[in-house]
């Protein structure tokens, strides 16, 4: 089911798994924030893919923030800003995670 927020944490499968997951939000009602639970326990080369399912992220933005001192691209955080947006995560090999574009 989709994360619903007001916040929410990711969870994604434990190393070895390398199976990609998808992770639905639902900006009905309101902005949603969900933290990545740690990248140390997931495998490199991990992919994830996080999804305005309702279509309202122009209005109810999705903040994506890694845990603690990790990244994504090197930033604290990111968001989806645009209705439908979305966006790909792969755990990179130094224990954080890069973006993918389409």
């Amino acid at each position: 089911p989709p994360i619903s927020g007001p916040t929410g944490t990711i969870t994604a499968l434990p190393s070895p798994s390398i199976q990609a997951e998808y992770w639905p939000i639902d900006t009905t009602t309101m902005a949603v924030s969900v933290s990545l639970s740690t990248a140390a326990t997931v495998a490199n080369g991990k992919i994830i893919y996080i999804k305005d399912e309702a279509g309202n992220a122009t209005t109810n933005n999705i903040t994506i923030t890694p845990h603690l001192a990790q990244t994504i691209v090197g930033a604290n955080s990111i968001g989806i800003t645009s209705s439908y947006g979305s966006v790909t995560l792969i755990k990179n090999g130094a224990g954080s995670w890069f973006l993918l574009y389409p």
